[in-house]
This record gives C-alpha cells, structure tokens and sequence, in this order.
C-alpha cells in the first residue's frame, strides 16, 4: 500500500482481500494502540516501515500519552509511552502494526478488510 510516498507492506491475507481495489483509493484506518513511536516496544506486534510525523498536540494522560500527529496529509493519533521525549512541534517516525490495519471503500464507507 502507498500513503504518499511512504509505502506500507500489507500482510497477505489483507492483500487478497483488497486485490478487486488494485488502483483504487482506499481508506486505511488504525487505532492509536496499534500506532507505534519509533523506539516504543514492540513485541507482539509487527511493525511497519516508519512514517515521517509531526506532532500537533500533546496529551499527556498519565501513565500514557496520546500524539496527535499530522502524517503524509493525514492525521494519526499514536498512544505513546509516558517517557516519550515528543512533544507538540516534534518530528517523529512512526510505524504501524500492520497485523491491526483496516481497509475501508471510499466510496461505500464498509469494511473491506480489518
């Protein structure tokens, strides 16, 4: 998959599903928990290549943060670490686990994979 000029590997069972919108806009959707700051922990998930970000917002919520970001001209909200060194104006790398990605058609709004 290709968010701008990042480009994100898929797992397979997630490429079949998205084979009939090759060429097509898609919408991807991931949940905060499943977005990871470079650097974070991540066993148990499988992370993407990183993104360039740059945080909006800073929310600090105890024994986590919440980074809203500004991402290839989308936004991304990534639960961080409490210890996190990011902060509002920051540039970070972030990656995704790619096992928790959703696909979306643009045009119907339904899942098309999750």
């Amino acid at each position: 998959a290709k968010l701008n000029d990042d480009k994100l590997e898929i797992p397979a069972f997630k490429r079949e599903a998205l084979k009939p919108y090759v060429g097509k806009t898609v919408v991807m959707g991931v949940r905060p928990e499943d977005v990871i700051e470079v650097g974070a922990p991540t066993e148990g998930k499988v992370p993407s290549e990183p993104i360039d970000a740059t945080v909006t917002v800073y929310e600090l919520l105890g024994s986590s943060v919440m980074l809203y970001t500004e991402a290839a001209g989308a936004s991304i909200s990534a639960n961080a670490e409490a210890n996190t060194t990011s902060r509002t104006g920051s540039a970070v790398k972030l990656t995704f686990d790619i096992q928790k990605l959703h696909f979306f058609d643009k045009q119907t709004e339904l899942a098309i994979v999750h």
